[in-house]
């Protein structure tokens, strides 16, 4: 709302429709009413008891009781982080990717384990469930992903988001507060989000929470305050990080399975680039590669995200061109990356030698 007046905003993204969350979380919001200067008028945000306690079959609705219902419905953006009032005209069944998951590049072995383990966590299969002595306590799935950037681990929820058909609920630790006190705040109320959507609940980059506690006592209080409400946190959850020899030695009690992701492998990137590769057609047809030069190109030392990358600019490269993409248009990417590659380089290198003079 600005100054009071609804503000449209495109949104392009998967959403969760939560009116009771929107309501907890922005207590002011008040909806346009279509009722203006009538004293007479019922408040938007009143809702008679009868119709709350109705139990109305959905699909016995007709034409015309749709069209008394409301227009817009209120949620929350899962990419945008934003909590909005959607028009229902727009609003489409999710396609799920279940063959995402297949895609992620780490062993067969720990695939089965997070498939297994996530699987069984939201699938309802057990008979019988095993809690900690203390109730409520430990009753969660927490995974650890760590490894260097552009391995897999965000693809790796991504992929699991789509396999268990579950909202991916993704929060960077860089938009958590460094003050305990809220920081205590957010969590509850992420948790409690996270928990009543049966979201994946992903904490990108938590190294902040997840570090030695040391002199400094503001960090210890937020290291404190995380692993506490971790252990009570009752959904799945991944923390990615490439700092695990940092941590603080509670963390690794709280954490039910820790996944190494190693550098990629030539035979690894071979796998990626022909998997991007298969997707960059364009007006003119199917990328155009031989299997000697996807090996070439496999040499390249470069993580997932820079290989997704090359093949985007190249893929520009090849529309604007208008021809399909080919092993040029990926040379010339990767010629211009490698400088940029030596420059960054270097530049650390001279910073470095020159912090010691």
């Amino acid at each position: 709302m600005k100054k009071k007046k609804p503000v449209e905003i495109f949104i392009n993204s998967r959403i969760m429709v939560d009116a009771a969350s929107f309501q907890e979380i922005n207590p002011n919001y008040t909806r346009p009413s279509i009722f203006k200067g009538s004293d007479n008028a019922a408040s938007s945000n009143q809702i008679d008891e009868s119709a709350m306690k109705s139990s109305m079959d959905l699909d016995a609705l007709t034409d015309e009781d749709f069209l008394i219902c409301s227009p817009t419905v209120l949620g929350f953006s899962l990419n945008d982080k934003l909590w909005l009032e959607f028009a229902v005209a727009d609003i489409s069944e999710i396609s799920w990717n279940e063959s995402l998951f297949n895609q992620v590049a780490i062993p067969s072995r720990s695939k089965k384990l997070i498939e297994a383990l996530t699987t069984f966590q939201s699938g309802g299969q057990a008979k019988y469930t095993f809690d900690d002595f203390v109730e409520g306590k430990g009753r969660g799935l927490i995974m650890l992903l760590y490894g260097p950037p552009g391995v897999g681990k965000t693809m790796t929820a991504e992929g699991l988001s789509e396999h268990l058909k579950r909202p991916l609920y993704t929060v960077s630790a860089g938009n958590l507060s460094k003050d305990a006190k809220h920081l205590e705040v957010q969590l509850c109320e992420m948790f409690e989000v996270a928990e009543n959507w049966q979201a994946l609940l992903l904490l990108d980059e938590a190294d902040d929470f997840l570090c030695k506690r040391s002199y400094d006592s503001n960090h210890n209080s937020l290291v404190s305050v995380f692993l506490r409400k971790l252990e009570y946190y009752k959904g799945i959850m991944l923390l990615t990080t490439n700092r695990v020899r940092d941590f603080d030695e509670a963390v690794q009690s709280r954490i039910h399975i820790g996944v190494k992701y190693s550098p990629l492998g030539v035979d690894t990137r071979k796998a990626i680039w022909r998997s991007f590769l298969e997707r960059a057609k364009t007006e003119n047809g199917n990328a155009a590669y031989s299997d000697k030069q996807l090996i070439i190109l496999a040499k390249h030392s470069l993580n997932g995200r820079q290989i997704k990358n090359a093949v985007r600019s190249a893929h520009a490269i090849a529309s604007s061109d208008g021809t399909h993409l080919c092993y040029s248009h990926l040379e010339n990417v990767l010629e211009v990356g490698k400088e940029f590659e030596n420059d960054f380089r270097g530049s650390g290198e001279m910073a470095n030698m020159l912090s010691y003079a």
